[in-house]
């Protein structure tokens, strides 16, 4: 991608001269050129739009060699297939502790997708668990009741889920909430990572990101 133009200028007096240099950060290329302010520009354009037209190119072949977004499941003699397909966006999981049932959290499905996983480790009667409103789920952690906590991504909580959908309790956080796990010695701690946005971009310019803890 072009990550900056380090420079444009010109010649102030007679307008005729410009340099600009281009970097492209993707395939360690320094391009230099002078030219004119006209030629410059449409150097420029060029180049921008023959990155656009390959990340394009390449988010398309990514979607394609993804198949959807599934569950992956890598067996024991080492081979990798796709389990399950059809989820909207697939993020946080869980087995419950008797290693028969494999929940899910479909983040723009605002849902949570359950599974009973069989003794050769595929996935049958796929069913909602739980519906989780305008709370979009992103990492998930269950309790010893067997409720589970939601990191609400689009919202400063995290939120406790019983089967059905009943919130059983909320925990307020300083930011969006995107991760979450229970510890510290009785497993009651709930930790929750949280930032301001899950954007590269911009989480890495605030660096506000936080690991956040609770007694539950």
């Amino acid at each position: 991608d072009i990550r900056r133009i380090d420079s444009c200028g010109y010649d102030a007096s007679t307008c005729l001269s410009c340099v600009c240099v281009v970097r492209f950060v993707g395939f360690g290329v320094v391009f230099e050129a002078e030219y004119s302010i006209g030629v410059a520009l449409v150097v420029f354009l060029f180049v921008c739009l023959f990155f656009f037209f390959f990340q394009a190119e390449e988010g398309i072949r990514d979607a394609q060699e993804s198949r959807g977004l599934g569950d992956v499941e890598k067996r024991q003699q080492g081979d990798v297939s796709i389990a399950t397909g059809g989820m909207s966006f697939p993020n946080g999981s869980v087995i419950t502790p008797d290693g028969k049932t494999l929940i899910v959290a479909e983040t723009l499905g605002l849902c949570l997708t359950a599974f009973d996983i069989t003794e050769n480790s595929e996935l049958i009667n796929r069913r909602v668990w739980a519906n989780t409103g305008a709370r979009v789920p992103d990492g998930i952690c269950m309790n010893a009741d067997g409720n589970i906590w939601i990191a609400n991504a689009v919202s400063n909580e995290c939120a406790l889920l019983a089967q059905g959908g009943e919130v059983v309790e909320i925990v307020n956080t300083s930011q969006n909430c995107y991760a979450c796990m229970l510890g510290g010695t009785d497993d009651k701690t709930l930790f929750m990572l949280t930032a301001q946005s899950s954007h590269a971009a911009i989480a890495g310019a605030s660096r506000a990101g936080k690991i956040e803890m609770a007694k539950v």
